[in-house]
């Protein structure tokens, strides 16, 4: 069961009619902003239960289970609702470890690339990191992150893993490697010249690059029916082919609906999210091309499935 459609307006327990228009209002003096119906009740069942939606509807209905807490998965509300794959309550690095422990795709994805991205396979092979030479008073970037950590504390035990591990880490092979005061200064003319002509791709993730591969094989390298980083009015799409756009979606940052991540949290998620909906909205109001969207949880779960679906691109 991937969603599960109830009547929002009626208390499940008690059988009583929920009080739809006063909480409406309620909420609009919290926030002024258009409640729905699913939203109402949800924020109903947390005041009168202490429970969210799911866990109150687990006693009706069988409401899918989180396999690493055993928990409600997570939710989105949206007219009916979506169920997640794990628990609200589960860390990053608890689902990180369930993956690589449980997920045979994942562990075979892992073991291809540790073959294809050696030495100059390696997509960072010869590149500088980005913040090389900037500090917290020079950028505002480094200054954000300064800001964000202070008073942040690791365990000992942590210090002594971090420790440990640097003393054995290689970053890209560079580790050790001085540039020279010239090539210093011929990298950052070159960086300044290919700013200047908008060179720089808005994405380069290692999804966006498993496409890239992908479409490159079925139609040819990008220039030809492919075109990359696609100008449409306002909006810029991933990929362009035949009468396609496609964006490859990160799961966290635009809000995979079958993930955890469903529901938005950070202001970039939300921002994203926003985003994502006016192009879907202007995609399908001109009618000149079809929108295709590739996600991270596919492309490392299902890449069969997603050369598939874009080889189908050509019938």
């Amino acid at each position: 069961m991937k969603k599960l459609k109830i009547n929002f307006k009626k208390d499940i327990i008690s059988e009583e009619e929920i009080p739809v228009a006063t909480i409406r209002e309620n909420l609009k003096k919290i926030k002024n902003k258009n409640y729905y119906l699913s939203e109402i009740a949800d924020y109903y069942y947390k005041n009168k239960y202490n429970k969210n939606i799911l866990e109150v509807l687990d006693d009706y209905y069988k409401i899918p289970k989180c396999p690493i807490t055993n928990n409600v998965v997570s939710y989105k509300l949206a007219g009916h609702i979506i169920f997640g794959k794990y628990s609200s309550s589960c860390s990053y690095s608890d689902i990180s470890k369930y993956i690589c422990e449980n997920n045979e795709n994942y562990k075979a994805h892992i073991e291809r690339m540790k073959e294809s991205r050696k030495g100059k396979g390696n997509p960072m092979y010869g590149m500088k990191v980005w913040n090389d030479g900037l500090t917290k008073e020079t950028d505002d970037r480094l200054k954000n992150i300064s800001e964000k950590m202070k008073g942040n504390k690791f365990s000992e035990e942590t210090l002594k893993k971090m420790s440990e591990s640097a003393k054995k880490r290689k970053v890209h092979g560079h580790t050790g490697h001085k540039h020279s005061e010239k090539s210093k200064q011929l990298m950052r003319e070159k960086t300044i010249s290919r700013f200047k002509r908008g060179k720089f791709p808005q994405t380069n993730t290692i999804p966006h690059r498993e496409v890239k591969k992908i479409l490159e094989e079925i139609f040819g390298k990008v220039g030809g029916e492919l075109q990359e980083e696609f100008g449409y009015g306002n909006f810029v799409f991933d990929f362009k082919v035949l009468g396609f756009l496609i964006e490859v979606q990160g799961d966290y940052f635009h809000c995979n609906p079958n993930t955890r991540h469903a529901i938005p949290k950070s202001d970039i998620q939300k921002k994203n999210l926003e985003r994502d909906k006016r192009k879907h909205k202007f995609v399908e109001k001109l009618g000149e091309y079809k929108l295709i969207e590739i996600w991270e949880n596919d492309i490392i779960n299902n890449i069969e499935k997603v050369k598939l679906c874009l080889m189908n691109l050509k019938k």
